[in-house]
């Protein structure tokens, strides 16, 4: 109890003291105050830094995998057998599927779109991303009558002015270059819309169509060949610790990105954003100790 006493009587000579020396005491409660405030900002800053970040991190992830897989060198064009039987056999993997991506341009009445052409396949997408939750008009569906159909996002629709049911006129950059020559007319091809999704991120429904294999296969001429393999974890954080078992499996023969490779200039900014406010706020935290 003496103690307890004891350590009361310390505390209230720091935080308090006679009437003729007042305004010690309200310099103790400033500089109390003003550590309280510089902490609590400090917290609750990092906290909106984190909370942002896992935010993007979900978006991007909903639509990207978690590790895709691709030739070293675009002029290479090797085969994915044996990488896909090491993902059949594995148990981390939740889906794969074979992608092609490339530039084309979009036309509908007067209005031309750059986009971003990617293939899915309407079977294996379930495992990979989460586009076919996110339709909002239309469907998901390449077969039958569908099999050269297109799926556009909500911003990229409505800059076109298009709806589901529209046919829209694709001109790919294949064999571009001899079409200015005059030597060949560029490759165009007429897509109707089947489906219009909905991803909550400006970068894909502005950017990004997507397209059947075959289809985008026939659009960037390329036969038979992909441009990589896109997988999908169990979990996210098993990212780098399967990059490194496919490392030792294959080799240099493949090139593995994961998730943060993909957006690795987003997440520096991000990173030099959330370090500069801790150094700020240690910097008033600090003051206020001084004080």
């Amino acid at each position: 109890v003496r103690i307890v006493s004891f350590e009361h009587s310390i505390a209230r000579r720091y935080l308090s003291s006679k009437k003729q020396f007042g305004f010690v005491t309200v310099i103790s409660i400033i500089s109390i105050v003003g550590v309280a405030i510089g902490v609590a900002a400090l917290i609750v800053v990092l906290s909106v830094f984190n909370g942002f970040n896992g935010l993007v991190t979900s978006i991007l992830v909903n639509f990207d995998p978690h590790l895709r897989v691709e030739t070293p060198r675009s002029s290479q064009q090797l085969t994915y057998d044996s990488l896909l039987q090491y993902l059949q056999k594995s148990s981390d993997v939740h889906g794969y599927s074979p992608y092609v991506q490339g530039k084309a341009m979009l036309v509908w009445r007067n209005v031309m779109q750059v986009v971003y052409v990617k293939v899915i396949d309407d079977q294996k997408i379930g495992g990979v991303s989460v586009l076919r939750s996110s339709i909002v008009l239309g469907s998901l569906n390449f077969q039958g009558d569908n099999r050269n159909g297109m799926v556009l996002g909500l911003a990229l629709a409505d800059q076109l002015g298009a709806v589901v049911g529209d046919t829209l006129v694709v001109v790919s950059p294949s064999g571009s270059e001899l079409a200015l020559l005059q030597l060949n007319q560029p490759l165009i091809r007429r897509l109707p819309i089947v489906g219009i999704y909905e991803s909550n991120s400006k970068d894909y429904d502005g950017a990004y169509a997507f397209v059947s294999l075959p289809a985008a296969q026939t659009l960037f001429g390329m036969g038979q060949a992909v441009h990589g393999i896109e997988i999908r974890l169990a979990s996210i954080d098993q990212s780098d610790e399967f990059r490194s078992t496919l490392i030792r499996e294959f080799g240099s023969s493949y090139r593995i990105m994961t998730w943060y490779d993909l957006h690795k200039e987003l997440y520096a900014v991000m990173q030099i954003e959330r370090w500069m406010a801790y150094i700020i706020l240690c910097l008033i935290v600090g003051v206020a100790s001084f004080n």
